[in-house]
This record gives C-alpha cells, structure tokens and sequence, in this order.
C-alpha cells in the first residue's frame, strides 16, 4: 500500500512539474542596447534645431519616458519591453520603442517608420500594403556614415532611414532621418511633393 501511495505521489509530482513547466512565460524580449543607445534619452536631454529655409528654431525637450512591459500576445510569448518617450515640441511628438525598432511621429501628424534595431540596409513595407492600394508606403534603411557634419558639428556612428507614402489626393511624402549615436535625431528632412522643408541640429545635451 505504501509503495502504491509513494507511486502515485511521483505521478502527481511529475505532472505538476510538467504543467508548471508548460505554463512558464519566455524571458522577457528586451530592446537591444544599441537601438538604446540612438533612440533612449531622460528628462533633461534638449535638442535646438534650426530650419534651413526660414532660419526658424525649435527647442525639443523630452517631457516624458514611459518604460513598460507588453504583455505577449499568446500565453507561450514574451513580455515585450517597449519604451514610449513624449517630447515638448513643434518639429517631434513623440516616440515608440520596441526590441525591433523605434517609430518617431512628427508633430503635424506624419509618422516615420520603425527603424529596425538590426540597422540592415533595405526597404521594408511600412503599412499593410495590399494589391491595388492607391496609397502605398514604405521605409527603407539607406546608409551608414562613420561621420556627418551638421552645422559645422561633426557627429559619428550615423544611420540614415527614409519613409515614403503616396497620401490621399496623390501627395506624395518622403520623410528622411540622420540619427547618431547617443544624440538621437540630427537632421530631419520632410517633402510634400515639390515643397521641401530641412531641420538641422544646432546643439544639444543628452542624458543618457
């Protein structure tokens, strides 16, 4: 009777542990430390730009950042780390961070494309662009630079991405980003058909 007892308790032991084992959650999916390094900056960091045509400025300043944990979509997926950081601001509202890219949205409405933390060269679709689709979009990841001067300024470690959407009544919107490690945005150039409009970086304080 004893060894019966001892029997069935090693059965229950077992699928207890099976189950529990079958319920664990993934380690959690976390943003890649170099997609941090060009996208991921505190309160206190500012960024003055300058508008190439009008000579206008605009002070950015991060007015808030909200890392969070996204639950995964399926019981067997991860928990998504994800960062949102809001910006006070006429040229950037704000963006979003995930492990697989940051999405950046311009203040009048344009949203930018995830840029992916690989940092690979190619076009990626942006939107669900479907066969027929009169307003297609997409983004493509152009070059690297080891170095870009912006306003007499040297910065180092560039990536250079570009957004493209045909909008309703045939606009056609190209958004193109210089971003730099530990320095975030330092030019932003956004065309609406023939009108061109250039933000470049005058100086800024990041903190990390």
């Amino acid at each position: 009777m004893k060894q019966e007892k001892y029997f069935i308790y090693l059965i229950f032991t077992f699928i207890f542990i099976q189950f529990c084992g079958c319920n664990k959650k993934p380690e959690i999916c976390h943003i890649p430390q170099n997609l941090k390094d060009y996208t991921i900056f505190q309160k206190g960091s500012f960024w003055i730009y300058k508008n190439e045509t009008s000579t206008l400025t605009d002070s950015t300043f991060v007015e808030s950042i909200t890392p969070y944990l996204q639950s995964g979509s399926d019981k067997g997926d991860p928990d998504i780390e994800t960062c949102t950081i809001i910006f006070n601001s006429e040229i950037i509202s704000k963006t979003v961070i995930y492990p697989d890219g940051v999405g950046i949205v311009l203040f009048d409405g344009f949203r930018s494309p995830y840029l992916y933390s690989t940092f690979q060269p190619g076009y990626h679709d942006y939107s669900n662009n479907q066969p027929g689709n009169p307003y297609p979009s997409y983004f493509k990841n152009l070059n690297y630079f080891d170095s870009l001067v912006v306003n007499n300024k040297k910065y180092y470690n560039i990536m250079n991405t570009q957004f493209y959407q045909i909008k309703a009544y045939n606009d056609t919107v190209t958004l193109t980003y210089y971003i730099a490690k530990f320095i975030g945005l330092i030019k932003i150039n956004k065309k609406v058909n023939a009108q061109n409009t250039t933000w470049s970086l005058i100086r800024s304080k990041t903190v990390r």
